[in-house]
C-alpha cells in the first residue's frame, strides 16, 4: 500500500488476526468493555469481512517490530436522507496504534486510508465514537461533532460531489 514513518501501510489478511486481537485487547481493556468471550466474536467479525472490500477496510501498519496499528471501517445501512442520499455510512473503529508506535503519524495514516476507501465504496459519511485522547486526531482530518460521535460528511447535501 503506503510507507507511513517507520512502516508500511497494507490492508490486513486473515494471518494478521492474533496481532489485531492483541491490539484491540489493549483498546478494550482502557476502555473497560472487554468481556469475556468478545475475542471469538471478534474473531467471526473479521473473518466474515477482511476478504470482503465492498463491506470492510482494515488497514494496518507494519514495522520491524510487527504489526503495530490497526483500523477499521465497515459499511452501515441507514435511512435514506437528504444528507445521506446513498443510504451508506462507515463506522470507523478500533483504530489502536500500540502505545510504543504512538506519534508517528499512523493513526493519522489509518483514518486517511479509511476515508479514502468509504469513498470508493459510495459511504455518503463516515462517524465514530471517541475518547477525549483520540479526538483531536479525528478533528485534523475533518470530524466534527458536539460529543464523543464526530462524523465526516463526504458529500455535499443536495449536489452529490465530494468534499475535499
Amino acid at each position: 500500500m503506503s510507507q507511513v514513518c517507520g512502516g508500511r501501510m497494507r490492508l490486513a489478511v486473515s494471518s494478521d488476526l492474533e496481532s489485531i486481537l492483541e491490539l484491540w485487547e489493549m483498546l478494550f481493556l482502557v476502555d473497560g468493555t472487554a468481556t469475556p468471550g468478545w475475542q471469538g466474536r471478534a474473531r467471526a467479525w473479521f473473518g466474515g469481512l477482511v476478504d470482503r472490500p465492498d463491506r470492510a477496510c482494515f488497514p494496518v501498519v507494519i514495522t520491524p517490530e510487527g504489526l503495530v496499528a490497526v483500523g477499521s471501517g465497515s459499511i452501515e445501512c441507514c435511512i435514506v436522507r437528504p444528507e445521506r442520499p446513498s443510504g451508506r455510512v462507515v463506522r470507523l473503529g478500533n483504530l489502536v496504534v500500540h502505545p510504543d508506535h504512538r506519534r508517528h503519524g499512523h493513526g493519522a495514516a489509518l483514518v486517511d486510508e479509511i476515508v479514502r476507501w468509504s469513498r470508493t465504496v459510495g459511504a455518503d459519511e463516515v462517524f465514530l465514537d471517541t475518547t477525549e485522547q483520540g479526538r483531536s486526531l479525528y478533528q485534523r482530518a475533518g470530524f466534527d461533532g458536539p460529543s464523543a460521535r464526530m462524523s465526516l460528511p463526504l458529500h455535499l447535501p443536495g449536489d452529490g460531489t465530494a468534499e475535499n
